[in-house]
């Protein structure tokens, strides 16, 4: 003794409309800051932490150069950069390790979007970093993120997602 069909139309609705809502919420709360550079119709970019500012370095001796700063977990402060270095004949990985602003502690090859890389961790007087070099063909993107040395293994996740965040276009 069937009663016909039973209809799921409202319970979905409800179930899609909660959903929609909740993929938001995660979205504004958690989706990455990206900066995009442009070099003369070429790209690269790099996806930030939430929530993370960036914007022109003012370097005169690298126009390229951009400065990102933003939380980390648990609050911690954090600061980023990245440029675009032009070559001729690349001598690798030297030509990473001279364009540099400190010596490297760790390096070693890998490959990021299916292009050549080089990541390397340094440190300066209170902040630790950790960054990649990936060949674009005529240039070489840099991109690190860091914070203090205390917070440095805490965040080390975070800053892993960003290196291989780094994509670049000729």
């Amino acid at each position: 003794m069937s009663e016909g069909p039973v209809s799921f139309g409202k319970p979905v609705l409800i179930l899609v409309v909660l959903g929609c809502i909740g993929g938001g919420y995660y979205a504004v709360t958690h989706w990455p800051s990206v900066y995009e550079g442009t070099d003369g119709g070429s790209t690269w970019k790099a996806s930030f932490p939430h929530d993370w500012e960036t914007g022109p370095a003012n370097d005169p001796t690298n126009p390229t150069k951009v400065f990102a700063k933003g939380p980390l977990l648990d609050e911690v402060p954090g600061v980023g950069w990245g440029m675009l270095v032009r070559h001729g004949t690349l001598d690798w990985p030297n030509f990473v390790i001279n364009n540099l602003p400190a010596t490297p502690d760790v390096g070693l090859d890998d490959e990021i979007d299916h292009k050549k890389a080089w990541k390397f961790e340094y440190e300066d007087k209170e902040s630790r970093f950790m960054g990649a070099a990936v060949q674009r063909g005529d240039a070489v993107v840099f991109c690190a993120i860091g914070c203090s040395k205390a917070n440095y293994q805490a965040n080390r996740e975070t800053f892993e997602k960003f290196v291989r965040s780094i994509r670049c276009s000729r």
